[in-house]
C-alpha cells in the first residue's frame, strides 16, 4: 500500500535587528576610486604621457673613395662616405622631424655636410636612412696639422648635428623636442615662444588626465560598482525516484540556477521553492544557503516532492508554477556590501508518465 506524503521544508529564521549603516564604507569605496584614478594617471603621466628624447645616432660608416696628397708644400683629403643615420623614437607617439644638416668636422672645422630631410619615426621604433656624402680638406687653412696626421695614417673626424622635431601624444597634444647628437655645436636657448608653448602642452596633458578620470570614474561606477539583481530559475528535471503509485506521487531531481552578473559574489540565504497547480502548493522543493561567485551561475540540484492526488492523477499534463524569494547580499571589492533579493516566478508543464518539466518560462 502506497502512501502520500508531502514534506514541506520550511526553515525558521529569527529576525535580526536593523543594523545602523556605517559610513566607513562610503568613504572607503570613495577612497579607493580616487587611489584607482590616482595610480592610472600616475602611470599614464610615467610611462604613456611622458616625453622621451629621441634618439639621433650614425651607425655605420663606409668609405667609398679615398684620395689624399701630402707633400712638404702641401697636405689633402678628399672622402667619398656612404653612411647611415638612425632616429630612435621611445615614445608612445610618433616623433615627426624636420630638415637638418650633419655636420663633419676635422679639428672642430667641417669639411663636409650631408641634408636630413624630414621624416617620422613611428611610434616605440627606429628610423634608418642612408645618406653620401663627400668630405674634402681643401677649404682648410693652412698651418693646421693635416700633413702630420696624414703622415701618421689617422685622420679623425667628429659629427655634430641636431635634429627637431615634434612628438604627437594620442592626437591630443604635441610637445616639442629637440635631439642633439654627437656633440652639437651649440645648445639652443629656452625662448619665450618654447616657454609658451610648455605651458600650452601641460594645459592639454591637464585637461586629458581630468578627462581620463571622469571616464575611468563613469566606466567603473557603471560597470564594476554597479550592482545588478541576481536571477533565480528552474533550469530542468530529471527523473529521481517513484513511489508505488506514480499517479499520485512521485519525486525527482529538478535543477535550479542562481546567476550572479556582479564582480562579487552574491551570498544567499536558505529559502523553499513552491510548486503549484491551479494556485494549491502541490511540492516544494529546498534550497540550502550558499554563494555564487561573480559572473557565474550557481547551479543547485535539490529533490522535489509532488503530490498529485485528487483530479490531477488521471492529466498526462499539468501545468505547474513555481515560486520563491531568495534574499542575500552582493558583495564587492571587500568593503561594499548591497541586499538583493530576487523573485522567482515560472510556469512550465509537468508530464506525469516521463517525470520531465517542459517549456519552463520564467520571469
Amino acid at each position: 500500500m502506497a502512501i502520500a506524503i508531502l514534506e514541506s521544508a520550511a526553515a525558521d529564521h529569527s529576525e535580526e535587528a536593523p543594523k545602523k549603516k556605517s559610513p566607513f564604507k562610503k568613504y572607503a569605496l570613495i577612497a579607493l576610486a580616487v587611489l584607482v584614478c590616482v595610480a592610472v594617471t600616475v602611470t599614464l603621466d610615467l610611462v604613456i604621457f611622458r616625453v622621451k628624447t629621441p634618439k639621433f645616432r650614425l651607425v655605420s660608416v663606409a668609405v667609398n673613395d679615398l684620395s689624399f696628397t701630402n707633400t712638404t708644400t702641401s697636405a689633402s683629403f678628399d672622402i667619398s662616405l656612404d653612411a647611415v643615420y638612425a632616429v630612435k623614437n621611445p615614445n608612445y607617439g610618433p616623433f615627426e622631424y624636420r630638415g637638418a644638416y650633419v655636420n663633419l668636422l676635422y679639428r672642430g672645422k667641417r669639411v663636409g655636410k650631408a641634408r636630413v630631410v624630414e621624416g617620422k619615426a613611428k611610434a616605440l621604433s627606429t628610423t634608418e636612412v642612408g645618406f653620401r656624402v663627400s668630405v674634402s680638406s681643401w677649404d682648410l687653412s693652412a698651418g693646421t696639422d693635416l700633413g702630420r696626421d696624414i703622415g701618421s695614417g689617422m685622420v679623425w673626424l667628429s659629427v655634430g648635428s641636431q635634429l627637431r622635431g615634434e612628438v604627437e601624444l594620442i592626437k591630443i597634444a604635441m610637445a616639442e623636442g629637440q635631439k642633439s647628437g654627437y656633440d652639437a655645436e651649440a645648445a639652443t636657448t629656452n625662448t619665450e615662444e618654447l616657454r609658451r608653448q610648455k605651458r600650452k602642452k601641460y594645459l592639454v596633458y591637464f585637461a586629458a588626465f581630468v578627462i581620463f578620470q571622469t571616464l575611468i570614474i563613469v566606466l567603473f561606477s557603471l560597470t564594476v560598482m554597479k550592482v545588478k539583481t541576481p536571477k533565480f530559475r528552474v533550469r530542468s528535471t530529471y527523473l529521481f525516484n517513484t513511489l508505488d503509485v506514480p499517479q499520485t506521487n512521485t519525486s525527482f531531481n529538478a535543477q535550479f540556477g542562481v546567476k550572479n552578473t556582479n564582480f562579487g559574489p552574491y551570498k544567499y540565504d536558505s529559502t523553499t521553492v513552491s510548486f503549484l497547480y491551479n494556485g494549491i502548493q502541490v511540492g516544494s522543493a529546498f534550497i540550502p544557503k550558499s554563494k555564487a561567485n561573480f559572473l557565474s551561475t550557481k547551479k543547485i540540484n535539490v529533490p522535489v516532492d509532488l503530490n498529485l492526488s485528487g483530479d490531477t492523477s488521471n492529466s498526462e499534463y499539468l501545468a505547474l508554477t513555481s515560486t520563491a524569494r531568495l534574499s542575500g547580499k552582493v558583495e564587492l571589492m571587500l568593503i561594499m556590501k548591497k541586499k538583493k533579493a530576487v523573485n522567482m516566478y515560472c510556469t512550465m508543464d509537468f508530464n506525469t508518465r516521463t517525470r520531465e518539466l517542459l517549456n519552463i518560462a520564467c520571469k
